[in-house]
């Protein structure tokens, strides 16, 4: 529905910007990626979007390059994963870096190890995320 919102960037927060557009204020949710992209507040500002519907609630999503918009997208195509777990797996990990994950690793290998990881906490942070990512992309590659 929304391909962009180009306007002055009024505030930032950890996982959200706040775009004015012709005077009208749009909150998008960000991932870590976007966020360090991101101009000081005030500037001028262009975030590619991402509109999910919702029975309840209608979000966006903004996101500083199209590769970001569409790996996101991408992360929705897999069975369960819907925009909450997808921003959170780019709020962790960089859309460059997914692309470095070891080819040998096989879907239904990592399918469980995104099961387990999602189902309980982790130490390894980064590591957890990254082996969600990779088996969300196997798995919504695979289908």
């Amino acid at each position: 529905m929304f391909a962009y919102f180009r306007g002055r960037l009024v505030s930032v927060l950890p996982e959200e910007a706040l775009v004015e557009v012709a005077g009208i204020g749009y909150r998008l949710m960000i991932s870590a990626t976007t966020r360090r992209r991101l101009p000081d507040p005030g500037s001028e500002v262009l975030l590619f979007s991402h509109l999910a519907v919702r029975e309840d609630a209608f979000q966006l999503y903004g996101f500083s390059t199209e590769e970001e918009r569409q790996l996101f997208r991408l992360l929705l195509l897999a069975s369960g994963v819907g925009p909450r777990l997808a921003i959170a797996v780019l709020f962790h990990v960089d859309a460059h870096a997914i692309a470095d994950i070891p080819a040998h690793i096989d879907a239904p290998t990592t399918h469980r190890v995104a099961q387990d990881v999602t189902r309980r906490a982790v130490d390894d942070q980064a590591t957890a995320v990254h082996c969600v990512a990779a088996a969300i992309l196997r798995v919504a590659l695979a289908d």
